[in-house]
């Protein structure tokens, strides 16, 4: 997969839309391997599932995404890195894709940051 990305990222023009469209494409073929289970109907809070039944991510009610599985989540990262987009970037992508992609699901309270656990200082 990363010799592949690596192949269309040499086709990608530099233009921002096409890099966004590029990986939000990505994201939506990753997210539709998950299984987005609700939890509390009144907080709107969920959890993805992987298809072994292992959580990876988390949805809190103030709007707080949450990495669960660091391991997962750096394999996710690792796809994206070919394209040289920075962190804070890609998770602007990632929470803008999610809200739009779950939009009716996240009704009027989008995801607003997302935080994890996967070292001392909160970031990867």
């Amino acid at each position: 997969m990363k010799k592949l990305i690596s192949i269309l990222v040499e086709n990608i023009e530099d233009s921002g839309n096409e890099v966004t469209d590029f990986i939000d494409g990505y994201l939506n073929e990753y997210f539709n391997t998950l299984n987005l289970v609700k939890i509390r109907e009144e907080n709107i809070e969920f959890y993805w599932y992987d298809v072994n039944g292992k959580k990876i991510f988390y949805r809190n009610h103030w709007g707080m995404f949450w990495i669960i599985d660091c391991i997962e989540f750096d394999n996710l990262k690792s796809m994206i890195e070919p394209l040289g987009v920075h962190n804070v970037v890609f998770t602007n992508i990632l929470l803008n894709f999610l809200n739009n992609k779950y939009e009716e699901e996240f009704g009027k309270q989008p995801l607003q940051q997302l935080r994890n656990e996967c070292n001392e200082y909160g970031e990867w």
